[in-house]
């Protein structure tokens, strides 16, 4: 059976869905049907962040590679939102290869994971739709929603 293991942070962890057998996970599992494997940790982003009072920089989702299963057929990763949404992590530019920008860990998560399974392995999801994309007031970057998805 197919074997797809999922990257990412509430909604594919399923921490906002009313019961978890209606989130976005258990569904596609249902729907193939497929061996679903979930690896979403809710709050976590792509990027490494400034450590808090309970650093939990090693959950981050450039971190996170090891941990998902090399014999999974497809790996899918869904996250970014939490990038720009909780902790305002800079973009960053397109060459950077730092865990610290947004596009650096982009960066280093697609090299570890197309190290690990190969590009055929791999879907990504764009971050999804907010009510309000625009540059956030207690940002540190003007950016808005658009800019990390480009």
């Amino acid at each position: 059976m197919l074997k797809i293991s999922f990257l990412g942070d509430s909604i594919t962890e399923g921490g906002i869905a009313s019961f978890y057998n209606r989130s976005f996970v258990p569904l596609v599992e249902k729907d193939l049907p497929c061996i679903a494997y979930n690896f979403g940790i809710s709050g976590t982003k792509i990027a490494r962040h400034k450590p808090m009072s309970d650093d939990r920089s090693v959950l981050e989702m450039v971190n996170r590679v090891d941990k998902i299963y090399k014999d999974s057929d497809f790996v899918v990763i869904l996250a970014g939102v939490n990038d720009y949404w909780l902790s305002q992590v800079p973009l960053g530019k397109t060459t950077d290869r730092r865990d610290d920008t947004f596009t650096g860990a982009v960066n280093l998560l697609c090299e570890r994971l197309l190290k690990r399974f190969g590009k055929d392995k791999l879907l990504f999801i764009l971050p999804l739709p907010k009510m309000d994309e625009g540059p956030l007031r207690s940002g540190i970057t003007n950016a808005t929603l658009e800019d990390y998805r480009k």
